[in-house]
């Protein structure tokens, strides 16, 4: 079995979540950099050469080799940190509590949401620790939706009953499931998806790090559609197994009369705010998935 799919497989999160309520926090963390040192020397692994290509585009392609096996070095040792995080605490939401924090401008823009009677589709990279975060956030700000990937994996279907359980509706995106988003958004509810997981089809592509990637455009068909505010949502961990979410201000939509362009030029400018966040935290992008195959074997 592959390691991505190990690793989103049943098995995968079974073995994350006993081990992660075993260890106590000084041994687990402890333990996280040898660990991502022994995975991420494993470079004919296929999940290896995805992260390395994807770290290698938004490095802006000027990564040597050796620098690359720092950085996703990084990048496992970042996430398999927030992974213990997440599945040792999952069941003690008032430690979640403790340790994610809500930035101004996020509890802003919710407190004016609260006088709409508009949706508001909150549009995430995968940075750091989202699913700890949200926790957090339907407890304490918002009731949610979340739009999440269609037929997700026997790992990805564990993870959204845990979603689930915590408080927060998840919609496999399907075209039933897009209705209900939409009626969720027409009745001014809030609607969580991620921007940057890539499609294995479009009919749109997009520019994200000056180059061609195949990422949804659902999202903003979602906002046209349904007339919804938008805002970029980040989660980044802070220290010390210390998160935060933050959001941009609200945009609206720019239309267009030409509706690869309507859809294109909207998504372009979430994926630039998240290129930002990105740039800046580049070991918290928890992207397993090959943004640009264009550029396997080219590093």
């Amino acid at each position: 079995m592959k390691l991505t799919k190990l690793i989103n497989s049943s098995f995968g999160i079974a073995t994350a979540l006993f081990f992660s309520k075993l260890l106590p926090p000084p041994i687990a963390y402890r333990l996280v950099g040898p660990i991502a040192g022994i995975i991420s020397k494993q470079k004919n692994l296929e999940i290896i050469k995805t992260v390395r290509c994807n770290q290698w585009v938004i490095h802006d392609q000027k990564l040597d080799s050796k620098q690359l096996d720092t950085c996703v070095y990084k990048v496992f040792k970042f996430h398999l940190s927030s992974l213990y995080d997440f599945y040792h605490n999952v069941n003690h939401p008032e430690r979640i509590d403790k340790k994610v924090t809500f930035s101004p401008d996020l509890i802003e823009l919710i407190e004016q949401h609260k006088g709409s009677d508009r949706g508001l589709l909150l549009l995430s990279p995968h940075l750091s620790n989202f699913d700890l975060a949200g926790i957090a956030m339907v407890r304490n700000l918002t009731k949610y939706t979340i739009l999440s990937y269609p037929k997700p994996p026997s790992g990805y279907y564990w993870q959204n009953k845990i979603r689930e359980g915590s408080g927060v509706e998840v919609l496999p995106m399907s075209q039933v499931n897009l209705r209900l988003v939409g009626e969720r958004l027409k009745s001014g509810g809030v609607v969580i998806t991620g921007i940057d997981r890539p499609m294995e089809a479009s009919n749109y592509p997009t520019i994200f790090f000056n180059h061609p990637a195949m990422l949804p455009v659902t999202p903003i068909r979602l906002a046209l559609k349904y007339n919804a505010q938008v805002a970029v949502c980040i989660c980044l961990h802070i220290k010390n197994g210390m998160y935060t979410i933050t959001s941009t201000q609200p945009f609206e939509m720019e239309r267009n009369p030409n509706l690869a362009m309507e859809l294109t030029s909207n998504t372009e400018r979430v994926l630039r705010i998240a290129e930002e966040y990105i740039r800046r935290y580049p070991e918290q992008w928890a992207m397993f998935y090959p943004v640009w195959p264009q550029f396997f074997g080219k590093m």
